[in-house]
Order: structure tokens, then C-alpha cells, then sequence
């Protein structure tokens, strides 16, 4: 059995390594495709501003993350949340085990955010060349109501048990974009019984 589970993952990194080529995600990410990427969308009642403003404070990001405790601001010569900021996501309250890192790469003021995810650490996959990117696209749909949108895209070069992880977490990506924006908009409505709780099943090949 072991050894039919090996050769089914050989053939999953074989699979992957035919299909997704690394250089494809352009360094450019103000021209890239976001067509393949990792997507879900959630439509808010309240303005565009009211939403940019709530997602743009880090200080919030632990009442509607299911899968990160908090975001800590690494100082550097930009403001927190400006472009060229740095800050760290951690998994866990007490900061151990997984934790990476996000510089803040493009604003469009109530529009867009692009956010480059990197330094993964505390996974069993070598994901020290392993990157993200992430997009936050606000669109207005009405005066009052605004369709927040989470997009990933994987970058930078990839192991094969890097791409083994990325085919396997695709599904759980998806499942926790679309509760992280429940919960952002249960927040903002000021709906309390509708919060959605930090869930530890998504281990994503944790140590």
C-alpha cells in the first residue's frame, strides 16, 4: 500500500512538472493572469470605503482569519499597509510553528491590493523558493454595497514536493478565502452569530 501511495504521488509531481511552469507567473504582477488562479468572492453590504478600510487594518485581520492568528508590522522605511511594507502572518497565538512573511507590492486605493506572500516556514515541503501571489480586488456594485474578491497565484521556483503540497491545498485555499470573506463581511455588517472560528483541520503539511 505504501508503495502504491509513492508511486501515485510520483506520478501527481510528474503530472505537475508537465503543467505548471514557474516562469509563466510574471514578476510583472502588474500585467498578470489571475485567470487560473485560486478565487472566491463575497458581496458586502456597505460602501467600498467602509470595506477598504476594514481589510486594510492589520490590527484586524485575527477577528476574520480562520487560518492565521495575527499579522505583526516588520518596521522598515514604509508606513504599515503602504506599498514596500512588510509584515509577518502567524498561525499560532504564541508565534510558533508556521509563520511567513507579505510585502505589499501594488495599491489601488479601494480598488486593488496585490500582496506578495514568501519565507513560508513550518511546513514539511522545502518552501523556502515557494511564493505567492495574493490579490484583494474591491468592485462597487452599488453605493452601499461592494464584492470583495481573494485571488492567489503560486510563483517562484518549486520543489516536487512543493507542487505535490500546492495540487493537495488548492481545495483548502479556496474553502478558507471563502470563510476569511464570510467573516469580513459578517464583521462589517455587525452580524456576531454568524462568525466563523479558527479551524486546526487546515494543517496543510505542517510540521
Amino acid at each position: 500500500m505504501k508503495i502504491f501511495i509513492l508511486a501515485i504521488g510520483f506520478l501527481i509531481a510528474i503530472f505537475l512538472n508537465l503543467n505548471f511552469d514557474s516562469n509563466s507567473f510574471s514578476a510583472d504582477y502588474e500585467k498578470m493572469d489571475w485567470s487560473d488562479a485560486i478565487s472566491a468572492s463575497v458581496d458586502i453590504d456597505r460602501p467600498v470605503s467602509e470595506v477598504w478600510a476594514y481589510v486594510s487594518d492589520t490590527t484586524k485581520a485575527n477577528q476574520w482569519s480562520i487560518y492565521f492568528h495575527h499579522i505583526s508590522n516588520i518596521p522598515n522605511e514604509f508606513a504599515d499597509g503602504s506599498v514596500g511594507s512588510i509584515r509577518r502572518c502567524y498561525r499560532n497565538e504564541n508565534e510558533a510553528g508556521v509563520f511567513w512573511d507579505e510585502k505589499v507590492l501594488f495599491i489601488e486605493t479601494a480598488k486593488t491590493r496585490i500582496i506578495y506572500s514568501y519565507n513560508f516556514n513550518g511546513y514539511y515541503a522545502e518552501t523556502k523558493t515557494y511564493s505567492a501571489y495574493v490579490l484583494q480586488h474591491y468592485e462597487v456594485i452599488s453605493k452601499n454595497k461592494t464584492r470583495l474578491t481573494f485571488k492567489t497565484q503560486a510563483s517562484g521556483e518549486m520543489t516536487t514536493w512543493d507542487r505535490i503540497m500546492f495540487y493537495f491545498s488548492k481545495k483548502q485555499v479556496s474553502e478558507i478565502f471563502e470563510k476569511n470573506l464570510k467573516n469580513i463581511k459578517n464583521h462589517i455588517e455587525e452580524k456576531p452569530s454568524q462568525f466563523l472560528y479558527t479551524n486546526k483541520s487546515y494543517n496543510f503539511f505542517e510540521k
